[in-house]
This record gives structure tokens, C-alpha cells and sequence, in this order.
């Protein structure tokens, strides 16, 4: 991972629940002085869905809001 990192190639931790993805995420972060954000994908997430919500305004009106990674 630091390898990856220092070359700028982006990556994603895969794999099933409970095996340490956040674990060995948060000490990557807390070695470099980063601050984290853990995001839960799923089998049916769009990508629109990371960067993206659908919500509705109080007039009813469908709108689109930015996510916390944008």
C-alpha cells in the first residue's frame, strides 16, 4: 500500500466483513497523518451513488446533492 501510494496509483481495499479493512485502512492513515472516511459499498451501488444523493426539497422537488467525498 505505501508502495502504491507513493507511485500516486489509487486503491481499494476489497474483501468480506470482519477481515480488517478498516483496521489496516485507519493505521495506513494514522502513519501518514491522514484523515479518514470509510465508505460502505454494496452490491447494487452505482457510482452515481458515491458522489451523489437523491433527495427532495420542501417543495417536493427531486434534487441532487454532493456526497461527503465530493
Amino acid at each position: 500500500m505505501m508502495h502504491d501510494h507513493a507511485a500516486d496509483i489509487d486503491m481499494c481495499l476489497v474483501g468480506e466483513k470482519g477481515v480488517g479493512k478498516t483496521m489496516i485502512l485507519q493505521a495506513f492513515a494514522e502513519m501518514l497523518g491522514y484523515r479518514r472516511m470509510t465508505v460502505f459499498c454494496f452490491k447494487d451501488l452505482m457510482a452515481r451513488d458515491l458522489l451523489q444523493s437523491r433527495c427532495t426539497d420542501a417543495m417536493g422537488q427531486t434534487e441532487w446533492r454532493d456526497s461527503a467525498i465530493v
